[in-house]
């Protein structure tokens, strides 16, 4: 809990930082925030540079296409807090302007800083996505095409967080990424089998549903993902899985015969209490 007296202090110093430094771009916010006297696990606590950062979005909120230097600069020379600072900042200008800052936000999601891009997505790509899915679903599908591994999976995650609030429109998204974990990367695969691992914990009926609409499939990659996600026993998938183990595409009876093993196993352990 950040006290009055040091809220005040911040919020002068906001002040001094957006008239006297911004328009001179003296981008040094971290003289706001390093000077809080208490520290966690030896880092400046999280809710004062959330509150700093909210607190220059309001101010900043009429300019807010005027700095982006400023945000470059947040992202790529501040390290973490100004991170973090640039994502309550866009969160704030993302909802008025998503035209324009769709493209910075874009030019920010291949960060090896993985947990920041996440929290980028969530406070920003995830707000539109509630507000208008038929706009920027079609967006994160594209995202999703992109060589990067860490990137796909923050992307999947979002999507999960989209669908506990938008539950209907999952056998729509399903079916979306089915064509992406066709193109049978290596990411694609270990991302497909993340996704419908979450789905049967979260609907299994949906899941089940999932697996028996793609029993006919003759695709290694989308084999892979099915079988590599199985979790639990379901009696209905067991000669589904049993068929593919009879291919003659090594890839795909492979992963048949891994899907086939886990399936027995599950079973002995429900037959066995």
């Amino acid at each position: 809990m950040i006290s009055l007296e040091w809220k005040e202090r911040l919020t002068h110093d906001v002040e001094d930082f957006f008239i006297h430094k911004l328009p001179k771009a003296k981008y040094d916010i971290e003289i706001i925030y390093n000077v809080y006297p208490i520290r966690v696990n030896n880092c400046i606590p999280k809710e004062v540079i959330v509150f700093v950062a909210k607190d220059l979005a309001a101010k900043l909120d009429k300019k807010s296409t005027e700095y982006i230097d400023f945000y470059d600069i947040l992202w790529n020379k501040k390290g973490e807090n100004g991170k973090l600072v640039l994502v309550y900042l866009f969160a704030r200008f993302i909802k008025k302007n998503p035209e324009f800052f769709l493209p910075l936000i874009e030019a920010k999601l291949e960060s090896q800083d993985s947990s920041m891009v996440s929290l980028l997505l969530e406070k920003t790509i995830l707000v539109l996505m509630k507000k208008s899915p038929e706009k920027y679903l079609p967006l994160i599908f594209k995202w999703l095409k992109k060589d990067n591994a860490e990137l796909q999976m923050n992307i999947l995650k979002l999507l999960l967080k989209y669908y506990k609030n938008e539950p209907e429109n999952l056998p729509a998204i399903l079916d979306k990424l089915k064509y992406l974990w066709l193109l049978g990367s290596d990411s694609a695969v270990k991302g497909g089998i993340y996704f419908l691992k979450q789905v049967e914990l979260i609907d299994d009926e949906l899941y089940v549903s999932f697996f028996v609409q793609n029993q006919k499939t003759h695709d290694p990659a989308l084999v892979e993902v099915l079988c590599g996600s199985l979790i639990n026993y379901h009696s209905e998938l067991v000669p589904i899985v049993d068929n593919w183990t009879n291919s003659g595409n090594a890839r795909l009876k492979k992963a048949a015969l891994a899907g086939q093993k886990h399936l027995k196993r599950k079973g002995k352990q429900l037959q066995n209490g």
